[in-house]
């Protein structure tokens, strides 16, 4: 299946986009950047630098990435949240809305707060 994308967004054509990617008005992606596939990115998420995205994530609205580090398969990137630094994040991970990822957090799956920390 094709990705979907909206008219209203500033993709770089650099972006390499997967298959089966939704990816909604005014989201702007730098360039450089790899989705894999069946990844959804929600209304207002900016993406900068030259970032891996795995397959299967979900980046909600308002979601803001400025950094050249890794976000591995099956992600979840809640509304407003924020990552900050170069870093690493793993498979089957969850940062809760409005925290900020400012290193990594392993091997714990759910993170929550400023700075982001180990949450249940």
């Amino acid at each position: 299946m094709k990705s979907l994308i909206h008219p209203y967004t500033l993709i770089d054509n650099t972006v390499t986009i997967g298959v089966g990617c939704p990816i909604f008005m005014r989201v702007i992606i730098d360039p450089s950047v790899t989705i894999g596939d069946n990844c959804v990115i929600y209304l207002g998420t900016i993406i900068e630098h030259e970032i891996p995205i795995g397959n299967d994530c979900f980046i909600a609205l308002g979601v803001f990435i400025v950094v050249r580090g890794k976000i591995n398969c099956y992600v979840f990137l809640k509304i407003d949240s924020r990552i900050n630094e170069k870093i690493c994040i793993d498979k089957d991970f969850l940062i809760r809305a409005d925290s900020v990822m400012i290193n990594d957090i392993s091997p714990n799956p759910v993170v929550a707060g400023v700075p982001a920390r180990a949450s249940t």
